[in-house]
């Protein structure tokens, strides 16, 4: 499998785990078996996703956006350790508190880290202007909407299929790309 085609089906195949793990099934209301399956998938489908930037970024080049793909990168990979922690906090059942804003403070980096490598995007040209607009659009709707109402309100839900909607486009695009 080629560096294109792997970097692709991350992207592809990370959010629609991550959408499978998180919202199809959800961890809420679940027996606690099935909750543990649902957050070991949504955990995988995140790390796979942000495993697949990386892709994208090495795949940059050295242009303009390159410096803010790498700090895109930096921000999801720490988001991604406190999306962890919070599935860990949800599967033992215990200090829920700690759970929420491990979940918002993480769940508000990988949003920003969406937003950064949108930037990044727009910068280095390399991905369709529309793109690039919805990955900082989506990301910067995320990390509001994470830091403001992260447990309280639907809107999340945007940043959340968005994100994945723009993983899943950039991961089609990717596999079919020339190069």
């Amino acid at each position: 499998m080629t560096e294109k085609n792997l970097t692709g089906a991350l992207l592809i195949i990370g959010p629609l785990l991550g959408v499978l793990g998180w919202m199809i099934l959800g961890p809420d209301g679940l027996d606690i078996i099935t909750q543990k399956y649902s957050l070991v998938m949504g955990m995988t489908g995140g790390v796979l996703m942000v495993g697949g930037m990386n892709g994208i970024k090495d795949r940059m080049g050295d242009g303009p956006g390159i410096h803010f793909a790498r700090l895109a990168l930096v921000v999801m990979i720490i988001g991604m350790g406190g999306n962890i922690l919070e599935a860990a906090y949800i599967m033992i059942g215990s200090a829920a508190a700690i759970a929420e804003a491990a979940g918002a403070l993480s769940t508000g980096l990988i949003m920003l880290g969406f937003a950064v490598i949108g930037i990044a995007f727009f910068l280095q040209k390399n991905v369709h202007i529309a793109l690039s607009l919805l990955f900082i659009a989506v990301g910067l709707w995320g990390a509001v909407t994470a830091s403001i109402w992260y447990e309280t309100n639907s809107l999340i839900y945007v940043a959340y299929i968005g994100s994945m909607v723009a993983a899943l486009i950039l991961g089609v695009l990717t596999v079919r790309s020339k190069d």
